[in-house]
C-alpha cells in the first residue's frame, strides 16, 4: 500500500512524534497508546495545504491513482507515573504470573514502553510495505 509505505518513511523522520515519546518517558509516564489518524481529503485542499506547514500533521500526496491524505500521530490514553504501585505490578506479573514468559508482561518501565510503542509502529508499518 503507498500511503504506508510513505507514512513509515515519513514517520521515520518524524523527530517530533520520537520527542514526544521521549519527554513522556524522562517524566516517568507509561500506560499511554498511540492514536494514528487518517484523513482522506480533496486534491484542491491538499494542494492548499502543501503550501502550509501542517506540522505535526503529515501530507501525503495525491495520485492520478490516489486521492491526498492527511494523517496525524498522537499520544493518547492514560497517563500513570512509573511509581511503586507499577514496578511492585511488574515484579508480580513477571515472577506469578509470567515466570517463564517475562515479555508477557504488559507494564513495563518507562524507558522500555517508549522504544515498544516505536517498535511496534514500525513492525505495523513494515508488514504493510510487504504486502
Amino acid at each position: 500500500m503507498e500511503v504506508s509505505k510513505q507514512l513509515f518513511l515519513r514517520f521515520r523522520l518524524d523527530i517530533n512524534f520520537a520527542a514526544d515519546l521521549n519527554f513522556l518517558r524522562s517524566l516517568g509516564v507509561v500506560d499511554y497508546s498511540v492514536l494514528l489518524s487518517v484523513w482522506e481529503i480533496p486534491e484542491e485542499l491538499g494542494l492548499d495545504l502543501s503550501k502550509e506547514d501542517v506540522r505535526p500533521c503529515i501530507l501525503v500526496p495525491g495520485t492520478s491513482e490516489r486521492p491526498w491524505y492527511l494523517l496525524r500521530l498522537g499520544v493518547i490514553d492514560f497517563l500513570v507515573h512509573w511509581d511503586v504501585r507499577k514496578r511492585t505490578e511488574n515484579v508480580l506479573k513477571r515472577t506469578c504470573f509470567h515466570p517463564m514468559h517475562s515479555e508477557r508482561v504488559t507494564i513495563i518501565d518507562p524507558d522500555g514502553y517508549a522504544r515498544r510503542q516505536l517498535d511496534f509502529l514500525e513492525s505495523v508499518f513494515r508488514s504493510e510495505l510487504r504486502k
